[in-house]
């Protein structure tokens, strides 16, 4: 019997992430200008982001939940021979 898990969204935890770390910025730099950036370096900063949380539920959490990208795929445990390790 096949178990269902969690579907968990990218894009969510990284509006959280995303939140938290900014906040942090601010503390830290209390007196910036403002809170802009480049088109381009926010693109990059969402890509970077998104396969870090990829990476990291591999590694810690894939046996638990499923993981929807933010272009929709649902990623799923990955099933891997035993004997390799």
């Amino acid at each position: 019997m096949m178990t269902v898990k969690p579907i968990i969204k990218v894009s969510d935890i990284m509006f959280d992430a995303e939140q938290s770390f900014w906040q942090q910025v601010v503390n830290h730099l209390p007196k910036s200008d403002g809170g802009d950036m480049f088109p381009e370096d926010n693109l990059d900063w969402g890509c970077s982001m998104e396969n870090a949380i990829i990476a990291w539920w591999r590694c810690n959490a894939e046996r638990h939940y499923d993981l929807q990208c933010t272009d929709g795929q649902v990623l799923r445990e990955s099933k891997v021979d035993d004997e390799i390790f």
